[in-house]
């Protein structure tokens, strides 16, 4: 009896944290799923990779700051798009709103991204996650200047 009460305890207090080279590792394979687009086979059981998936969702990568949200709404795949936005809704904290406001290095969000590729139908996903204006653009979505541009 006491030694049950000892596990409770300890278990109840006890801190997991997500392996940093098993999130890098997971970031890497949820970007080469969007490369080829295909599912990304999101984890929800904590005991089955959930923190590292929170965690890789989150990650930006060394080359232009993206996240994974970022790569999927570069490359048009909204149905990606909607899975990442529909597990950050759920599994990350700030939901999809953080995810949204990630901010890669030239200070895109994906939404902005979305905007210039013409990539509407992510746009539409994405719409409602951003009360801000569109970098670079006027009110619609046009490029600044323009169709032209």
């Amino acid at each position: 009896e006491k030694g049950e009460d000892a596990v409770k305890v300890s278990l109840g207090e006890m801190e997991i944290r997500a392996d940093p080279e098993a999130v890098r590792r997971r970031a890497l394979s949820l970007r080469d799923a969007i490369f080829t687009n295909r599912p990304l086979g999101l984890r929800v059981d904590a005991m089955c990779g959930l923190m590292e998936d929170v965690e890789a969702v989150q990650l930006r990568d060394a080359d232009r700051g993206y996240t994974v949200l970022h790569h999927a709404v570069a490359l048009g795949r909204p149905r990606l798009v909607r899975d990442l936005l529909e597990y950050a809704e759920a599994h990350v904290p700030g939901g999809c709103l953080r995810l949204c406001d990630a901010l890669d290095d030239d200070g895109n969000r994906a939404l902005d991204l979305a905007v210039r590729a013409h990539h509407y139908d992510c746009v539409e996903l994405l719409g409602p996650y951003s009360a801000d204006e569109v970098k670079g653009t006027d009110v619609k979505g046009v490029p600044a200047g323009g169709p032209g541009e």
